[in-house]
C-alpha cells in the first residue's frame, strides 16, 4: 500500500500520474464502501469516479494524511447524499 502522503505530493506535482496512482491504490476500497451504501455496482463505480475527481480537485484541503481514506470516504458520502436527495426530489416532483 502506497503512503497517502506520497500520493498527495504526486497529485500536486503531476495530476495525471497522481490520479492514476490514487485510483490504483483506492479504487477497490471506495467502490466497496459506495456499494455498501447503494447496493448497485454500476452506481457505486460512478460514485467512486466522482469521488476521485473531487479528491483530486480538493487535494489542497487534505490536512491529515493519516486520515486520508476517511477524508475520501466523507467526500464519497457527500456525493451519495446529494445524488439520493436529488433523486428523491425528482421523484417527489413527479407525483404532483
Amino acid at each position: 500500500m502506497d503512503d497517502p502522503e506520497n500520493i498527495v505530493e504526486l497529485i500536486r506535482k503531476d495530476r495525471m500520474k497522481g490520479a492514476i496512482r490514487l485510483v490504483a491504490e483506492y479504487k477497490d476500497r471506495i467502490v466497496y464502501a459506495a456499494y455498501s451504501l447503494c447496493r448497485d455496482m454500476e452506481f457505486a463505480e460512478d460514485l467512486a469516479m466522482c469521488t476521485f475527481e473531487s479528491v483530486i480537485d480538493k487535494i489542497g484541503t487534505c490536512r491529515n494524511h493519516e486520515a486520508f481514506f476517511s477524508w475520501m470516504y466523507s467526500i464519497m458520502l457527500n456525493h451519495y447524499r446529494k445524488t439520493v436527495r436529488g433523486a428523491s426530489r425528482t421523484a417527489w416532483s413527479r407525483r404532483g
